[in-house]
């Protein structure tokens, strides 16, 4: 018998299960194999099996030092989930009171962010109101001024008409001067009031400018001929230079280019004593249907200081206050030149150095 057991444990248990559990073998009616097993266990396995014609119960259950070593493992192995939930708890602590944290701040940021935006619409609001007092305020002044100029230019015209008839009449020659005098501040001041007017116009888009056929020489030549006498007067010299010829028929508005002209002409002339005015036209780019000419007219004046080249073109404002005194005028020309040539498609600029002369183109 005992031959047979151990046979049988040789064909049915590998040896690291008989050295680490009880093996208890019986063929139900007595035991025959039991190398300590301890009936209190309530761990263990059962199998019957037959060999030799008999049915063989087999019983296996570990040993009990096994136990103790699972016993000791699971202890482990539940300190460990113990010290990682705890971990885990304390992360989720930490979490929750800096997303508490977070929160305050978010809600502290959100306050003050409310608050400047509420500020920032009432001064949005008083900006809004003050910008449409302002542009109101800017209507009502242009629409004063032209209605002003409108009614200044009607006696103003009258004037000058009348002095003209008044100088074909036999008159002494002091009252021929007297009545030159009127003639001239007449014409100046209308000059002045179609100025106003024209920035009126101008600020209010309702300047249109004209295309019709004309053509360039003889625009030109119109400009010259009218401060010829005052340079002869000033001992200045009048160069003009066309270059490549212009004989051909342009489409634009020939008269806002002569009072571009005219304005930087009459500006060149007022402030240059010696020397000469020099007018240039030359060809910059040329298609089937444009035509890109460049302007420029030189002087040898007083030139323009640094400081005043900031602002030259901005309305009623002249280089300097002796400026005005010495040579007269409202500031407005270079102003009204500058929005004309922006209206026309162009762009106007200049160079200058005091005491030696300043072009303009």
């Amino acid at each position: 018998a005992l031959v047979d057991v151990d046979l049988f444990l040789e064909n049915s248990l590998p040896f690291e299960i008989k050295k680490d559990y009880s093996i208890f073998i019986s063929d139900k009616s007595q035991p025959i194999y039991n190398n300590g097993l301890d009936k209190t266990l309530d761990i263990y396995a059962e199998k019957e099996a037959e060999f030799f014609d008999i049915i063989w119960l087999t019983r296996i259950a570990p040993h009990i030092r096994l136990e103790d070593a699972r016993s000791t493992t699971i202890r482990h192995f539940q300190l460990i989930i113990g010290l990682i939930f705890s971990t885990l708890m304390g992360l989720v602590f930490y979490y929750l009171q800096n997303s508490k944290r977070a929160v305050r701040k978010n809600n502290l940021v959100n306050r003050r962010l409310s608050r400047e935006i509420e500020t920032r619409k009432v001064l949005e609001k008083k900006l809004t109101q003050a910008r449409d007092i302002a542009f109101k305020s800017s209507q009502l002044k242009a629409t004063f001024l032209a209605n002003m100029s409108h009614e200044i230019r009607t006696p103003m015209n009258s004037v000058i008409g009348v002095s003209e008839l008044l100088h074909d009449t036999e008159l002494t020659n002091q009252q021929s001067e007297y009545v030159r005098i009127i003639q001239n501040n007449g014409e100046m001041l209308l000059r002045i009031i179609n100025d106003i007017l024209d920035l009126t116009k101008i600020e209010e888009d309702k300047l249109v400018i004209e295309k019709i056929n004309f053509e360039l020489n003889e625009t030109v030549s119109t400009v010259v001929e009218i401060f010829e006498q005052i340079a002869k007067q000033k001992g200045l010299r009048i160069e003009t230079n066309i270059k490549d010829g212009f004989n051909k028929t342009l489409i634009g508005d020939p008269n806002r280019l002569q009072q571009i002209l005219l304005n930087l002409f009459s500006n060149s002339i007022k402030f240059t004593d010696h020397g000469e005015i020099k007018l240039t036209v030359s060809r910059l780019e040329e298609t089937e249907t444009n035509l890109k000419l460049k302007f420029s007219i030189s002087d040898t004046g007083i030139g323009i200081s640094d400081e005043a080249k900031e602002f030259i073109f901005n309305p009623f404002t002249q280089a300097d206050s002796s400026t005005t005194r010495k040579y007269g005028g409202t500031g407005l020309g270079l102003a009204i030149c500058q929005k004309l040539v922006n209206l026309m498609g162009g762009d106007i600029g200049f160079q200058s150095e005091p005491g030696k002369g300043t072009t303009f183109w």
